[in-house]
């Protein structure tokens, strides 16, 4: 079953998303094993990141990659740890990039 992994960042979203787009380990790689598709999120606040992954096994492989786990500990949490979430349904359009 596939699954979410969703890490709600709190902070200046302006500054978090430099760090994203500069390619911090949140930022996964287009040939990330059983990455299916990824967002980041622009919130007043904080940003928020959303990675579906083909399992769970795949989802958890990335959040507790060193490098991940190092950059999650090193910034605010709002929910505390990530989400793992299994995906009820998933629909994605032909094209996808960034907007």
């Amino acid at each position: 079953m596939a699954v979410s992994v969703i890490v709600h960042v709190g902070g200046d979203p302006d500054a978090l998303l430099a760090e994203y787009d500069a390619g911090w380990p949140l930022t996964p790689a287009p040939d990330e094993p059983g990455l299916i598709y990824h967002a980041c999120l622009r919130l007043p606040r904080a940003i928020k990141v959303i990675l579906h992954f083909t399992d769970e096994t795949a989802a958890r492989s990335f959040v507790e990659r060193p490098d991940v786990a190092a950059c999650l500990d090193a910034h605010t949490l709002v929910d505390g740890r990530p989400a793992l979430v299994p995906i009820h349904a998933l629909h994605l359009a032909a094209e996808s990039s960034r907007l």
